[in-house]
């Protein structure tokens, strides 16, 4: 794989999280429940 075509894949993974994430933000209490699946992660 090209460096090039790594840097699309990481834009396109970009734009789908940012799609994602819009999404989430429409579904009451995402706060709390990204705040839970952050803390998930740290651990």
């Amino acid at each position: 794989m090209t460096e090039a075509s790594a840097t699309s894949n990481f834009d396109n993974y970009i734009l789908e999280l940012h799609d994602n994430l819009d999404r989430l933000r429409e579904i009451p209490d995402v706060d709390e429940q990204c705040a839970v699946l952050i803390g998930d992660l740290a651990q």
